[in-house]
């Protein structure tokens, strides 16, 4: 019994000190190190790495909270939700000039669970990202919506990608 109970303490060591900071992330700030400008999503896991490039996004309609993506990174979110379980976990960051803005999170239709909390989003064909507040609706979103942040928007316009989206 001795000896498991000092494995057990010597595994618990040895992660803890191979754990490590991120160095991309600075102390109380939101900015990252990416080589990306404008306004991408990154990678919640690793917040280096870019999931939608700023020249893969089409244009984003502010009164729907869609924006239309090159069908290219449609697919790569599409991918990526599939490879996690049917999405439970999967998000992106929504960033301007490696600043983090919001964190927008995939909830799959069929979960019994409500968020009331969080911005979560839907992938809808063709090539659409519908971002929400909560889930499964809006009614009881206690959170801060961010997806008309005036930097995001003010981004937008100079690169004139506020459009509207049919659907």
């Amino acid at each position: 019994m001795k000896t498991l109970k000092l494995l057990i303490l010597i595994v618990i060591l040895i992660g803890t000190i191979s754990c490590q900071k991120d160095e991309n992330v600075i102390d109380g700030e939101n900015s990252i190190e990416n080589p990306e400008t404008g306004l991408y999503f990154s990678s919640i896991y690793n917040i280096s790495e870019t999931v939608v490039k700023n020249d893969e996004i089409i244009g984003y309609d502010s009164t729907k909270h869609i924006f239309s993506i090159t069908e290219t990174a449609w697919n790569r979110i599409e991918d990526n939700i599939t490879l996690i379980s049917y999405g439970y976990g999967y998000g992106f960051n929504v960033s301007l000039n490696n600043n983090i803005v919001y964190r927008a999170t995939y909830i799959p239709f069929y979960s019994s669970t409500s968020y009331y909390n969080i911005i979560t989003f839907m992938l809808i064909k063709p090539n659409l990202v519908y971002i929400k507040l909560g889930y499964p609706t809006s009614d009881h979103f206690t959170g801060i919506d961010y997806r008309n942040d005036s930097r995001i928007i003010t981004q937008l316009k100079n690169e004139k990608k506020l459009i509207e989206i049919k659907y």
